[in-house]
């Protein structure tokens, strides 16, 4: 991850008399993640090493930078529906994810970062409950499944961008040597944007269980 910060600017002397230096009121943070990778994985690995498996909805996000911090972070704050894999004793959880517009407009720019949105509803790994990460799902956006609505009200799993996922295959525990689709291996998804073509969540739900440890 690359980032660069443009620092207070030190400017010479206006003239011998004065020797004013002109101050720069605002100080502009420009963060960019360019460089960031992110390795595929399999659905096993995912399922087996992430601390907390649950499906959930976003109920809130707050984006702020700690005081005396260059950073800035993005607190989303979700309601437990069911833990599937794991154990958690509260209903609700809040994941911290790195970077985020502040109400004043300035940024942090995370390339590769898709951030949940408020009122979704999904399945989440989270990868450590103990540890600050970067992005708190495993594999970035491989770990951040969604639910959605069908026609007739029937609630089905997509990717994180929408493609709904028809099947799961057994892939062994291992880490991929190639950047992610977004997509983890082992997930089988539609080429078709139709909901109805996706897993009803408790068919998703119990595949996922009888794959956990």
């Amino acid at each position: 991850m690359i980032m660069k910060a443009v620092k207070n600017v030190r400017c010479p002397a206006l003239s011998r008399r004065f020797r004013l230096c002109s101050l720069l009121g605002l100080l502009v943070l420009s963060f960019s993640a360019n460089a960031t990778t992110v390795l595929g994985v399999s659905l096993d690995r995912m399922l087996h090493r992430s601390a907390l498996v649950f499906e959930g909805r976003v109920s809130s996000i707050e984006t702020l930078q700690p005081e005396g911090s260059r950073m800035i972070y993005t607190l989303v704050s979700f309601e437990i529906l069911e833990v599937i894999h794991g154990s958690y004793p509260e209903n609700t959880i809040e994941l911290r994810f790195l970077g985020g517009t502040l109400p004043d407009g300035r940024g942090l720019h995370v390339s590769e970062m898709h951030y949940p949105e408020i009122g979704e509803e999904g399945i989440y790994f989270v990868e450590s409950l103990e540890r600050m990460q970067v992005h708190p799902l495993y594999g970035w956006n491989q770990g951040h499944l969604l639910v959605h609505r069908d026609r007739s009200g029937v609630r089905r799993v997509t990717t994180h961008d929408g493609r709904p996922i028809t099947d799961m295959k057994p892939v062994a525990d291992k880490a991929m040597d190639k950047r992610s689709s977004g997509v983890a291996e082992g997930l089988v998804f539609g080429a078709s944007a139709d909901p109805e073509a996706g897993l009803e969540i408790g068919v998703f739900k119990q595949k996922l269980r009888e794959l956990a440890p």
